[in-house]
């Protein structure tokens, strides 16, 4: 099991420089992975941008894993994303994780957008088996079909496949989102209306959740659990995420809320360290 913190971008956590000050925190205190939301509007709440919060992470940590969790490509321009994609690979070295999925309605609307989730999931598909073409060296015409053949420079640090994880409600409401996650590295399920400091799912969820990607042809699937732990209590805490292990849960993402308590209370928490057994 490795263990990431999970945090929201708006509200006292649009805070660009305490989000920071929490990155190099989660890497002294031994996390495996820092991830941040990617949202753009949280009226009457403010955002901030995670990409150049996890950028400004990168540059000054050097073992710790940090991405998007999760970025809606339906809404991004593709050139964009796989322009930050690699910039902020290039400056973690090789740390990056893409988290990928339908995002907020509110951020499409807001901004003159189709929020139609079946409409969202077509883009996020689309848009995905392109970043993957290009993300692997293949060029601009025979990825985009664009009139001018170009590769995307510099590729991912060694050549490696940069990891994708795709969200999907659960319960299933519908098997595209296994289907998509199949063809990629993992799948972080998501339960419409969540909030911490309730857990996101239980333990025995995610054995019916792996049979259907495995259904889907996915090998290893790495699954990944928002969860809540006290960072107090070791031995409750460790007995929690092992028998999220036992169901094959591969990345404990310990999530953060407003409702959970402010950046104080999250900063004691990821000092606490992750709940390993």
């Amino acid at each position: 099991m490795r263990f990431g913190v999970y945090l929201p971008n708006y509200g006292e956590f649009a805070d660009p420089g305490r989000l920071i000050e929490l990155g190099l925190l989660a890497e002294r205190a031994g996390w495996d992975g820092f991830f941040l939301w990617d949202y753009l509007v949280a009226d009457p709440d403010p955002t901030t941008d995670p990409w150049l919060v996890l950028g400004a992470v990168a540059a000054q940590t050097t073992t710790i894993e940090l991405g998007p969790m999760v970025t809606p490509l339906a809404r991004r321009e593709l050139s964009k994303v796989a322009h930050e994609i690699v910039s902020l690979d290039a400056l973690s070295r090789g740390r990056v994780i893409l988290g990928v999925g339908l995002g907020a309605s509110s951020d499409f609307t807001s901004f003159g957008l189709d929020p139609d989730a079946r409409t969202r999931g077509v883009e996020l598909t689309r848009k995905l088996s392109e970043l993957r073409g290009l993300l692997r060296g293949g060029d601009t015409g025979t990825v985009l079909g664009a009139p001018h053949a170009a590769r995307l420079l510099p590729q991912p640090v060694g050549g490696r496949d940069i990891p994708i994880w795709v969200a999907g409600r659960w319960p299933a409401k519908s098997p595209s989102p296994f289907r998509r996650a199949a063809q990629y590295d993992g799948m972080f399920p998501v339960v419409p209306g969540w909030k911490p400091p309730t857990t996101l799912m239980e333990a025995d969820q995610y054995l019916p959740l792996a049979e259907m990607l495995k259904g889907f042809g996915a090998q290893h699937p790495t699954l990944v659990h928002g969860g809540v732990t006290s960072g107090e209590d070791a031995d409750t805490d460790a007995g929690r995420v092992r028998r999220y292990a036992a169901a094959g849960v591969t990345w404990w993402l310990e999530s953060f809320h407003p409702e959970r308590g402010g950046l104080d209370a999250t900063a004691e928490r990821i000092e606490h360290g992750p709940p390993r057994s």
